[in-house]
């Protein structure tokens, strides 16, 4: 899909602690009248209005209609919430780094962060190259901070989502914990009535309206695929450890997680038995000599399912993707929890190191579909 300059009506004035609207000027837009009002609940179409025999009628489609703007106004989460565990000492700054597939819909963000400490302390997270001040209390009071940034373009491409997080000059060594990170894409209560965005006029079906080609067929059924791609699951796992405290593999192959991780793509037209995703790994050699690999399996691809090569003279922090991806379970419809003949596709990730006497770290594993 094209990248495209937010609208004035969706975009905000960047100030510290303001969240409110405020239109920017001189950037081209759309009309606001092109817009359609999100639903703000789940609208529930009857299915048994439609029947052969029946007389087609115009407000038949209206609920139709507002459930696919619902969808497409629908947030998700692009770094579902996870715990790094990553202590940050005095002066430290520790960069935290995913790798998403957005919703081209998506336009603003919002990064929420817990972190605690023994006794308070004043510490500043940087988004965007914005800093924030952080106050870190106690575990017992510690409650997520968030902190909404807007995306300068949309667009659905791959892209690199960073948070940091600066210690204190004056605080306790090894006190200071990152609890939990999250990255929300917020719900838009305005999406755009075209191929892109597929929000859909309620005002087409409306009765007495006429029922032709342009409403139900252009503004509806035939935006059914794109709406597909607007309930993709930007991310299937985001686990980033941040680039002072990675994996590191130095000669035995290394699990990267103690457990297998369970994960579940969307059934899309009902039939689907698993579904591809993509994935990628935030890496860095110490020496120039040093190579290696990290090679998933899981229940719906088999053993060593797909491989991230890690290449020599890979010497700084580098995004490399897997071969063609691997297969996941995508959900049965018919089971109350979603998952395939009664059992969790857990997928096991393990590093190894192939050439030379260094180390291999890892700061980010990233899948997304």
């Amino acid at each position: 899909m094209p990248r495209r300059a937010l609208p004035p009506q969706l975009r905000l004035r960047r100030r510290r602690g303001d969240t409110t609207a405020a239109p920017v000027t001189g950037v081209h837009s759309p009309r606001l009248a092109d817009f359609v009002r999100a639903p703000s609940y789940r609208i529930v179409a009857n299915q048994s209005e439609v029947q052969i025999g029946r007389s087609v009628r115009g407000g038949t489609w209206q609920e139709p209609a507002q459930l696919a703007t619902w969808i497409a106004g629908r947030g998700t989460m692009d770094v579902p919430c996870y715990a790094p565990a990553v202590q940050v000492d005095e002066g430290e700054t520790h960069v935290f780094k995913w790798r998403v597939k957005p919703r081209y819909v998506t336009t603003r963000y919002a990064y929420s962060i817990r972190i605690s400490s023994p006794a308070v302390v004043s510490l500043t997270i940087t988004i965007d190259g914005v800093a924030h001040p952080y106050t870190a209390w106690p575990r017992a009071q510690a409650v997520n901070q968030t902190y909404f940034v807007d995306r300068d373009v949309q667009s659905s491409a791959v892209a690199e989502l960073e948070l940091s997080v600066t210690g204190a000059d004056s605080q306790p060594s090894g006190t200071v914990l990152v609890e939990a990170i999250s990255i929300e894409a917020v719900p838009r209560a305005l999406v755009l009535c075209d191929d892109n965005e597929c929000g859909v006029q309620g005002e087409l079906f409306r009765p007495r309206n006429p029922i032709i080609q342009r409403n139900i067929h252009d503004a509806l059924i035939d935006r059914i695929d794109n709406l597909r791609d607007v309930t993709r699951r930007p991310s299937m796992l985001q686990h980033a450890r941040s680039d002072l405290d990675p994996w590191t593999v130095a000669g035995s192959p290394v699990s990267l997680f103690d457990d297998g991780v369970a994960m579940l793509m969307p059934n899309y037209y009902g039939a689907d038995g698993t579904g591809v995703v993509s994935w990628a790994a935030l890496v860095k050699c110490s020496t120039s000599a040093t190579a290696g690999t990290i090679d998933v399996s899981n229940i719906a691809s088999g053993t060593n399912a797909d491989q991230i090569v890690i290449p020599t003279n890979t010497t700084s922090w580098t995004w490399i993707e897997g071969g063609t991806g691997f297969d996941v379970d995508a959900e049965d419809n018919a089971a109350p929890d979603g998952r395939r003949l009664a059992r969790n596709d857990d997928a096991t990730f393990v590093a190894t190191r192939t050439a030379g006497a260094g180390t291999i770290s890892i700061a980010t594993l990233s899948i997304w579909s």
